[in-house]
Order: structure tokens, then C-alpha cells, then sequence
């Protein structure tokens, strides 16, 4: 979804995005923090993929970004 929103024409801007991303991904996964505490790697590795992967679509970096400049970008912490 996040995808399809950043190729719109429609003026969407990148704080309205990191907003979009907070209510709908981040406020997910900090609802569930503390199952967090007890998942395997697998999963935490996955979460972060999922936490990620929007934010390089909102910030229209390429893939070989490093995962460190994502979050400073965006001002979102990761996990």
C-alpha cells in the first residue's frame, strides 16, 4: 500500500507518509512489544524486513541503502 501510495502524482509529501506509515506499520508492532520479548530471531528478522521496506519506498532511497540511514532519515527507531 505504501508502495502504491509513493507513485501517486497527487502531491503526497514524505511527513505525510512517515505519518501514514506510523499509524498503520509502527503502531502494529509496538502493540505487540511484548510478544516481541519472546519471538526467535526469525521473526525479529522479518519485522525488521517489514519495518524497512516501507520506509525506503517513503524516502525513495534505492535498495542498496544502508538500513542506519533509513531510520535517521525517517526519524523512526528501528526494533
Amino acid at each position: 500500500m505504501i508502495k502504491a501510495i509513493t507513485n501517486l502524482k497527487i502531491g503526497v509529501n514524505t511527513k505525510m507518509l512517515i505519518t501514514l506509515y506510523k499509524s498503520l506499520i509502527q503502531s502494529v508492532i509496538l502493540y505487540a512489544g511484548p510478544v516481541l520479548l519472546l519471538a526467535c530471531n526469525t521473526a525479529l528478522q522479518n519485522l525488521e524486513r517489514t519495518q524497512r521496506v516501507p520506509l525506503r519506498y517513503i524516502l525513495g532511497l534505492p535498495n542498496e541503502t544502508n538500513s542506519i540511514m533509513k531510520y535517521r532519515e525517517s526519524g523512526i527507531l528501528p526494533l
